[in-house]
């Protein structure tokens, strides 16, 4: 038997794989991941460093306009509000969208219009992508981005 539905929630084949965690869901675009890098479950404050020199512009978040992005992938195990940091040597964009990548964006701030570049947002349990990109295209350099839980 093949999972026949790869959204639902369920194993449809049994083979104790539910979903995105079948292999033969392996193709399918609901469980396709957009993030360069797995930040993993948030247990404690993230901080990540990097740049974005060669990076790509796989999406553009309403508050940028087409610069390189690197996507971070974080799953958070219980809801609660969460503290979105970005300290960048260039103008910065950072985004929040839920996961799978069909999901909408929840928050962006951009340093050049709103700067510090920083938000907090209220989440429910899930996966979600953390969205660091230039405001445009020209705008490339080293960064550090930061998750806080927020009490």
């Amino acid at each position: 038997p093949v999972e026949g539905d790869c959204t639902d929630g369920l194993d449809g084949d049994n083979d104790n794989d539910v979903d995105c965690d079948d292999s033969d869901c392996a193709a399918e675009a609901a469980c396709s991941s957009l993030a360069d890098v797995d930040l993993g479950t948030y247990s404690a404050p993230i901080s990540v460093s990097g740049d974005n020199y060669s990076a790509n512009d796989t999406l553009t978040p309403s508050c940028g306009f087409a610069g390189g992005d690197v996507i971070y992938e974080l799953t958070i195990a219980a809801a609660g509000d969460f503290d979105f940091n970005l300290s960048s040597s260039f103008p910065g964009v950072i985004a929040v969208l839920g996961a799978p990548a069909a999901s909408p964006e929840l928050g962006c701030r951009d340093a050049f219009n709103t700067a510090p570049t920083q938000m907090v947002l209220t989440l429910a349990a899930g996966t979600y992508y953390v969205v660091v990109e230039g405001y445009a295209p020209s705008h490339t350099g080293t960064y550090t981005l930061t998750v806080t839980e927020v009490n």
